[in-house]
């Protein structure tokens, strides 16, 4: 029994050293810690930052107070500032910055802070000094009377700010214009865009010598190109007599054109013995292969050209007028002679 006393009594003198050098070291590590606002006074509703700050050497590990939306009761956190480490040498210091508000007038006292040592380095805790801050309202004069709530200020418009409206009240009326168009066109069974107006046609007879002009300054028959020549002859009439008969002349031979003109034209008549010879000499050239006479040729283009100024259409219109100019050039005279008498 008396061992086990003095082995109880041996442990806690030990505990006790250990305690003291634990106490002795964490003084020696010098860690001073503080707190303080930007003013002791704050009007209400106002903001103002309230500073945590712990110089210590590198190696030490602290831990400083979390806060979650609050500080103390009515003292607000708007922001929780990241903390700043200052190096100085083989020691740091470490900020931690709180912006801070309240909405109640009044004092508010703030205990000390305390900022946490690792365990690692004996554990404990370090806390600063207590802080006292003053929230005060503002001053109403009650000997003023109280005035209504001022109207907003009437300012005048920008023209930035009405050519947004301008343009879309301009869109805003094409839109509806559209839907009226396209509903009367629908209601009427009309296409939505009206059909362009078809060309005019060319009668069949300026065709007809406006090619056979080009055909003639091409010169090919000159540079020995007999053939083309004729093709193109006999091609520029048969689109002009299905232009101007209605025979399907492009489908036909030389014998079944000659046979169904024949009921348009006189066998006498010179215009017939004009195609019956070009067709008759083309069919020599693209089939027996025979080369007509320079003379021939030419024959052939002027044919070509009187038969279609022969049988292109009478302009009724023009034999009106120079039946009226007759008539008048009669009654010029008659009135002549009757002066005269």
């Amino acid at each position: 029994m008396h061992t086990l006393k003095k082995s109880k009594c041996i442990s806690i003198g030990i505990s006790l050293v250990f305690t003291f050098l634990l106490l002795t070291g964490l003084q020696a590590q010098q860690v001073n810690v503080s707190a303080k606002l930007d003013s002791l006074i704050m009007p209400i509703g106002q903001q103002q930052t309230l500073h945590i700050e712990a110089s210590q050497p590198k190696a030490l590990r602290l831990q400083f107070p979390e806060f979650k939306d609050t500080i103390i009761t009515n003292i607000e956190i708007v922001e929780s500032i990241p903390a700043d480490t200052l190096v100085n040498g083989d020691r740091i210091t470490i900020s931690k910055d709180y912006i801070i508000t309240s909405f109640d007038s009044g004092f508010y006292y703030f205990e000390p802070f305390e900022i946490l040592v690792d365990s690692q380095f004996g554990g404990g805790s370090i806390a600063t000094s207590p802080l006292v801050l003053r929230v005060i309202t503002f001053q109403i004069d009650t000997a003023q009377s109280i005035f209504d709530i001022k109207e907003p200020l009437e300012v005048p418009y920008e023209f930035r700010e009405i050519v947004p409206w301008v343009v879309g009240g301009i869109l805003l009326v094409l839109l509806i214009l559209g839907i009226i168009y396209l509903t009367r066109r629908l209601l009427q069974k009309e296409p939505i865009l009206p059909a362009p107006k078809p060309k005019p046609v060319e009668p069949a007879h300026v065709i007809a010598l406006r090619e056979l002009q080009l055909l003639k300054e091409e010169k090919l028959w000159q540079t020995d190109r007999i053939k083309p020549f004729y093709t193109r002859l006999t091609d520029v009439l048969r689109v002009y007599i299905e232009g101007r008969y209605g025979v399907p002349a492009m489908e036909e031979t030389s014998h079944d054109i000659i046979r169904e003109m024949k009921a348009h034209l006189s066998e006498r008549d010179g215009a017939m013995r004009n195609l019956v010879q070009i067709l008759q000499t083309a069919d020599l050239v693209k089939f027996a292969k025979s080369k007509p006479l320079p003379n021939e040729n030419d024959l052939c283009m002027m044919n070509a050209i009187l038969f279609v100024e022969q049988t292109r259409p009478v302009e009724v219109t023009s034999l009106e007028e120079k039946r009226k100019d007759e008539e008048m050039t009669k009654n010029d005279k008659n009135n002549s002679k009757t002066s005269e008498a």
